[in-house]
């Protein structure tokens, strides 16, 4: 019999999630949505972080990373460690480089850990870690990543795999407990491996009696498991992975008598008589992802999933199929539908999906929408990026509900004005199509807080558009590309300015347009006399030539970047700009202000250092040596003066600790040896 290859050809993609002590790392991830390259090291902390005290009260760190060679650095931080609730996951990392066989440090001492992640190989004594884990006081979920060998049995282990609520598991060989000595308690089981039979291991699972979620990736089904999937009869979410299974292996069959079972992931390596029959046996299915790994022959979607009234969500990928069957309106309970593939003709029948409230439809060959979509009276999302439209339909102002909008990578060249009456619209992102123009209407997007119209042929903004008054984000910026770049841009926006009517736009943060090659640096005016402070405006790279003279004291912004542009002379009132944290002039006419500044003391040093502030002046501002000894450090200095020679011995004489701190004294004295050296050639 022919074997069906089973694969996810595409990442599962899943939101990340808040951080805090609500969930702990294993149920953030698995619990969830599952990739087979999972890491647990979103956002880590090491343990020989010199600022692990300061970054432990942030609620976003909940992971601690530690190599074995740190280990015994562990045993003088676990007091830290307890303080800070947040953290609740560690991951036991290797170290290449070390050799040493390590001692298990006191985990037990550990009280809020309640996932512990085991990343490769490790020179320890894993009979002593199944122990030492064993004894954590909160410990519900343990993964193990490839340790190197197989994993063998012991007492430890098997009850410390039995007491788990979450096991994640990727050996070549998977290892769980004999389950007439210990029966496994867990609710979520994720399990990967190559090449193993599912015979091996299958018993324990069997006698699970809590399990709710299964992920079982890179195993060959035995006939004689196929039957077993009906044990499961608390299981709610099922993931299926790259498993080999024979061609009339019933096991379609089996997951449909599974009562509680509503959320599925599968791949059919191609479509048999078999699965085109048993698929709309999965009636209790609420949320599928279906998907083929890519294949040269052909592979069409089975017509009896359309069966599947009952279905919420629905992702379909990677099948041959051009147009989409019009049986997709019997799935009139659908909340989110996914499209990708090949797919060049929606049928109007999507327009029936009455309840709809996300369309993802990106990276499909679709030259136009049909008009039946702005029948989708609760759609609230609608991507369809990268695909290759060429116009809307005017029926998109029919979808009064929008928030978020994405056509971004199309060949649109104008938008519907029906556009208007998206009064709901948060977010649109239009990024690299060929807009010539933005009509007026895109004033009357009332709720509007991003718009991206990156990299089109725009040459002006509408005076409307200060009617956005929520607007947070506007990007009308050029993207640097590489030539060999497969998302390169065809267009360029070459935008003059801005209409002075961005004054009334006070919800504005950040605004880009760099790469607009002829724009007028003088719309800074408008900014200056806004009333909020903006967290990023980016007019780098645009030929600016003038600034505007007056105002600068009253510009408040996080980041102001202006690099590459063609400022022959910065206006000396810029040096009273003190409202920053990163102001970038780099790459200008006027090499005197040739840097990047963290803050206000900085600009004030080098305008010291041209002549324009008295030394007593500077030393009065705050956090001067750490300004002189950051510019001190810096290797992009003019006229070839080092501007270590002057500063160095003004921090040394304000604080000398401070300064050695910051910058040993071995790079000044590399600076007086270079600086004679070079006088006396």
């Amino acid at each position: 019999m022919k074997n069906i290859l089973i694969f996810i050809a595409t990442i599962i993609h899943f939101t990340y999630p808040h951080f805090g002590n609500a969930q702990s790392g294993f149920e953030k991830y698995f619990g969830k949505d599952v990739i087979s390259d999972y890491k647990i090291s979103l956002l880590p902390l090491r343990i020989g972080d010199k600022e692990l005290e300061i970054k432990l009260k942030e609620t976003r760190f909940n992971n601690l990373t530690i190599h074995i060679t740190e280990f015994d650095n562990l045993k003088e931080k676990v007091a830290l460690i307890n303080s800070h609730n947040n953290l609740t996951s560690i991951e036991l990392a290797s170290n290449w480089r070390d050799t040493t066989f390590a001692n298990i440090p006191k985990f037990r001492n550990l009280e809020n850990i309640d996932f512990v992640y085991i990343d490769g190989k490790m020179n320890l004594n894993y009979d002593s870690l199944w122990l030492e884990l064993l004894k954590m006081p909160s410990l519900k979920f343990l993964g193990i990543y490839n340790i190197g060998k197989k994993l063998v049995g012991s007492p430890d282990l098997d009850e410390l795999l039995a007491k788990m609520e979450g096991i994640y598991m990727n050996q070549p060989e998977i290892y769980l407990p004999n389950p007439e000595k210990y029966s496994l308690k867990a609710k979520s089981i994720v399990l990967e491996s190559y090449n193993h039979e599912t015979k091996n291991f299958l018993e324990p699972l069997k006698k699970a009696s809590n399990l709710k979620f299964l992920s079982l990736s890179g195993f060959t089904l035995s006939d004689e498991n196929a039957a077993d999937f009906r044990v499961f009869k608390e299981l709610d979410k099922l993931f299926i992975f790259r498993m080999g299974t024979k061609e009339d292996t019933p096991i379609l069959q089996n997951l449909a008598s599974l009562p509680k079972l509503k959320q599925l992931i599968l791949n059919l390596g191609k479509t048999t008589s078999n699965i085109e029959k048993n698929l709309g046996l999965l009636k209790n299915i609420e949320d599928l992802k279906v998907s083929v790994s890519w294949k040269s022959e052909a592979c069409y979607i089975p017509e009896s999933l359309f069966d599947l009234y009952n279905l919420k969500n629905l992702v379909i990928s990677g099948f041959s199929d051009t147009i989409l069957s019009k049986n997709i309106k019997k799935l009139s309970n659908l909340e989110k539908f996914e499209l990708s593939g090949k797919f060049k003709v929606l049928p109007n029948e999507i327009g029936e999906l009455k309840n709809l409230t996300t369309l993802n439809i990106p990276f499909i060959d679709l030259l136009e929408l049909p008009n039946s979509l702005g029948n989708l009276k609760k759609l609230k999302k609608l991507d369809a990026k990268f695909s290759k439209l060429i116009r809307l339909p005017e029926s998109i102002g029919d979808l009064g509900k929008l928030e978020y909008l994405d056509f971004g990578h199309n060949k649109l060249e104008q938008l519907p004005k029906s556009i208007k009456k998206l009064v709901h619209l948060k977010e649109l992102k239009l990024n690299n199509n060929n807009l010539k123009e933005l009509p007026s209407e895109i004033g009357d997007l009332s709720s509007l807080e991003i718009l991206e119209v990156t990299n089109n042929n725009l040459t002006a903004i509408p005076v409307s558009i200060g009617n956005l008054a929520k607007l947070k984000t506007l990007y009308l910026q050029n993207s640097y590309y590489m030539d060999l770049d497969d998302f390169k841009s065809d267009f360029s926006n070459n935008i003059l300015s801005l209409p002075s009517t961005i004054r009334n736009m006070t919800g504005l943060e950040t605004i880009s347009c760099a790469l607009n090659k002829e724009f007028d640096g003088e719309i800074l005016k408008e900014l200056m006399n806004m009333p909020q402070k903006f967290e990023r405006i980016d007019f780098s790279n645009c030929n600016i030539t003038n600034l505007p003279k007056s105002g600068w004291a009253n510009l408040k912004t996080n980041r102001l970047n202006l690099s590459k542009n063609k400022i022959e002379s910065f206006p000396l009132e810029i040096y009273q700009f003190d409202d920053f944290n990163e102001l970038d002039l780099r790459d200008n006419g006027d090499r005197a202000l040739h840097y990047y500044f963290h803050n206000a003391t900085e600009l004030k040093v080098v305008g010291y250092l041209n002549g324009l502030f008295t030394l007593e002046e500077i030393k009065q501002s705050e956090g001067i040596v750490d300004a002189l000894m950051s510019l001190s450090s810096r290797y992009d200095y003019h006229n070839n003066y080092n501007p270590i020679l002057k500063l160095y011995p003004i921090a040394l004489e304000i604080d000398s600790a401070r300064a050695i701190e910051l910058l040993s004294p071995d790079k000044y004295a590399d600076a007086l040896y270079e600086a004679k050296d070079m006088k006396n050639v």
